[in-house]
């Protein structure tokens, strides 16, 4: 067990997402490495790999606004030392203002420490006793939105994002592959009825899951990634439409019960499941089939 560890979350309250653009470990080994992207979050973790040693790293990230133009940077530090206190710090450029930022942190004691650096759009002041933010000349810090460039794939038949030039891990092999509709998915809305919450973006894979409810034999299973062990969130918060007889869409989207997996369930092929065989629609706590899923695609 290493001596010192870290785990950063970078928790971005505007409506931009945030690209990478750099990343410098000082000391120690990354366990997980900073995501390429973050919609509302990201998370990675350090840690020391030597005797007497402790963990620092560095992250930067461009801000682009909805037509991906680039309105601004961050770097956030983090340093843990074998000897000494722990000392993070942050910077994010325009600086506050209306059409500026704001970024702080907090939490990061002790030898396993956990931070969470917070970016807000506007001039924002925050107390490191309480964690209360007050804001001026500020969005509103829940921001909704849609995302597009969810495709099938024609290997596995899961639901994956399309958006960036590396293509996932797909269980069929290699990359996944794009075939078909372009789906714009809903993500950060308050519960609504007809649409089921909690699918998230796997990091790892590029694929769509939900893991498992609080309820049942494993409450919050995140499944099975074809990249190894469980799929891992990160970015937005997704809300799916429930199947229903109107409206536009295309029907038989379903969580597979195995990996966690959206996948599609409208042909007697079910694709390539990560848990082993073919995908399998998951199951109520009352035996029953859950109800599939409709997804809105781009014409």
């Amino acid at each position: 067990m290493a001596a010192r560890s870290t785990e950063v979350t970078l928790d971005n309250t505007t409506q931009f997402n945030l690209f990478l653009q750099n990343t410098t470990l000082v000391h120690g080994e990354w366990t997980s490495q900073p995501p390429d992207i973050i919609g509302n979050f990201g998370t990675w973790r350090s840690e020391s790999d030597g005797v007497l040693t402790g963990t620092e790293g560095f992250a930067s990230y461009a801000i682009h606004d909805p037509d991906d133009v680039e309105i601004g940077v961050l770097q956030v530090h983090w340093d843990n030392p074998f000897a000494g206190a722990n000392s993070y710090d942050q910077s994010v450029s325009p600086q506050g203002g209306a059409e500026g930022f704001s970024l702080f942190h907090l939490g990061g004691k002790g030898n396993d420490a956990s931070v969470t650096f917070r970016l807000f759009k506007g001039d924002c002041k925050i107390n490191q006793d309480t964690g209360e933010i007050s804001c001026s000349a500020a969005q509103p810090l829940t921001v909704s939105g849609t995302q597009s460039a969810w495709r099938f794939c024609a290997k596995c038949h899961g639901l994956f994002f399309d958006g960036f030039p590396a293509k996932g891990v797909c269980p069929g092999g290699g990359g996944h592959a794009a075939a078909g509709l372009t789906f714009l998915l809903l993500h950060d809305v308050p519960p609504r009825q007809g649409y089921e919450i909690g699918f998230h973006f796997c990091e790892k894979c590029s694929l769509m899951f939900r893991p498992a409810t609080g309820l049942g034999p494993a409450p919050g299973d995140p499944g099975v990634c074809p990249k190894g062990s469980g799929h891992n969130a990160q970015g937005f918060r997704f809300v799916l439409q429930l199947s229903n007889p109107g409206g536009q869409g295309q029907d038989d989207w379903a969580r597979c019960g195995k990996c966690k997996a959206i996948f599609w369930d409208g042909e007697a092929d079910k694709g390539r499941c990560a848990a082993g065989g073919a995908h399998t629609r998951a199951h109520t706590l009352q035996g029953a089939p859950e109800t599939a899923l409709k997804l809105p695609f781009l014409p």
